[in-house]
């Protein structure tokens, strides 16, 4: 399993610095990525039963730690991942 995920982020790795040589904004790529990846990724909320409960998100802490898992942890990760692949 690990090598198999080593695997998958030298690939990702690989295709990001080929596509930096492109000329895209960092950001623009990584949106798009995130992007295919959660489009992607639907179909299966229908396998695994997946149930979207909102209320859950009306405790202010679950709020923020999404906010932060989504923008810091992700997002902003993989940006400055992709700029330090690209230079």
């Amino acid at each position: 399993m690990i090598n198999g995920v080593a695997a998958v982020w030298a690939v990702y790795s690989v295709l990001s610095k080929k596509i930096s040589t492109f000329g895209y904004q960092t950001i623009r790529t990584t949106k798009r990525v995130f992007f295919y990846g959660i489009l992607f990724m639907l179909p299966t909320l229908f396998v695994f039963d997946f149930h979207f409960e909102p209320e859950r998100f009306e405790n202010p802490v679950n709020l923020f730690n999404i906010l932060f898992l989504g923008l810091g942890a992700s997002a902003l990760c993989f940006v400055t991942w992709n700029v330090a692949v690209k230079y």
